[in-house]
């Protein structure tokens, strides 16, 4: 009796999984719209100076451009909900909202790749992409570091961001998009983290795909100058922010 309950329960649960990945996979069609695995969409189209950042986002949603290759890289890129100053390599360990099959809401996360955190997801030719947050890693995390050796780049495989890359700034909350079998959940040592209360998960090696220079030259060479451009900016508005608060205590005391 028990064996056959058992087995019931079991038929019941694989149901309700391939019910949760079908509708997953139909999603992650949606937001994937304008894009396949060889399409760099506009790539004829000049960059514009600045990034644009998409309003309305659950997680910040903006877009860059990268002459390189031969082609105007535009991409999409998703950066955490958790740093004052927009940054890819921070001392806070990055939080993003992901939206799991089973739940309706988004909840806040820190995910993994191996033994390192997610700081940036990046939309290029059609493709998902992951920097990986080296504090901790390496001594050098700035524009030196050996992004190569320290594995920093990783392509995604069946894991989408819920926004719309043709047209960003009218559909999608920006949240992550992760099927049931994609990550598990781990428990490490969160030091540096601003909320104690958001979930730990790590993806499943068959979810990505270290980028170096030997299996995609391109791609490594355009994510390397995204997170040498990204750094800079940051540290600028850094020294702005210093010399703004100087400002401001220099002038009251004065």
């Amino acid at each position: 009796m028990t064996t056959r309950k058992n087995t019931k329960r079991s038929k019941k649960c694989t149901k309700k999984n391939k019910k949760h990945t079908k509708n997953y996979t139909k999603r992650s069609k949606k937001y994937t719209k304008g894009g396949n695995n060889n399409s760099c969409l506009d790539s004829d189209v000049k960059c514009n100076f600045l990034d644009k950042h998409f309003q309305g986002k659950i997680n910040p949603t903006w877009n860059t451009c990268i002459n390189m290759n031969g082609i105007y890289n535009h991409i999409v890129y998703i950066t955490p909900t958790n740093v004052l100053i927009k940054s890819i390599e921070s001392l806070q360990i990055p939080e993003f909202y992901v939206k799991f099959p089973n739940d309706s809401i988004s909840k806040k996360c820190n995910i993994m790749i191996e033994d390192k955190y997610i700081g940036c997801f990046l939309y290029i030719c059609g493709e998902w992409y992951a920097i990986m947050r080296l504090f901790g890693k390496t001594l050098n995390t700035q524009y030196f570091a050996r992004t190569e050796k320290n594995k920093a780049f990783y392509k995604l495989k069946n894991i989408y961001i819920d926004v719309d890359t043709t047209s960003p700034e009218n559909s999608g909350d920006g949240s992550i998009l992760l099927p049931i079998e994609s990550y598990s959940e781990v428990n490490n040592s969160k030091i540096l983290a601003t909320n104690n209360l958001s979930l730990q998960i790590k993806l499943s090696e068959n979810y990505f795909t270290n980028i170096n220079k030997n299996n995609d030259k391109n791609v490594f060479n355009v994510l390397q100058r995204f997170r040498q451009e990204k750094l800079y900016a940051n540290n600028v508005k850094q020294e702005f922010a210093q010399e703004a608060a100087k400002n401001v205590i220099f002038g009251f005391l004065g």
